[in-house]
């Protein structure tokens, strides 16, 4: 698996493109990392675009996403997009966005390369 990140200061945004088999630790090691450039940035908005990646493991395990956040004191005010591969975009992720709610962080799923600019515009 292989990441690339772009910061965009100004607008206060990460954008993290992965492709590639994408493990757990993989996603860990990721998010970490991202939730640092975030706090080290003042970002408050993050793209994580796994729309080449295949997911190695079930919808439910993201939710290691939002326990390094909380783990990283990622504030509760950001926000969080995850571009999906059509692949996954079929998979049920109800329980991790319940899981997102509870925890109280804002993710959005998005499914289509398209809706990413927009997202992004709407962050600002």
């Amino acid at each position: 698996m292989s990441w690339k990140m772009q910061l965009n200061e100004s607008a206060g945004t990460v954008e993290v493109q992965c492709s590639g088999n994408l493990a757990l630790d993989d996603l860990t090691m990721l998010v970490i990392e991202t939730s640092f450039v975030m706090e080290e940035n003042g970002c408050s908005t993050v793209l994580l675009d796994l729309s080449d990646a295949v997911m190695g493991f079930s919808t439910d395990a993201l939710a290691v996403l939002l326990d390094i956040y909380a783990e990283y004191s990622v504030p509760l005010s950001s926000r969080s997009g995850i571009l999906l591969g059509a692949e996954d975009a079929a998979k049920d992720f109800s329980k991790f966005l319940t899981a997102a709610k509870e925890y109280g962080y804002r993710i959005d799923l998005l499914t289509e390369s398209r809706q990413v600019s927009a997202w992004l515009a709407a962050a600002k």
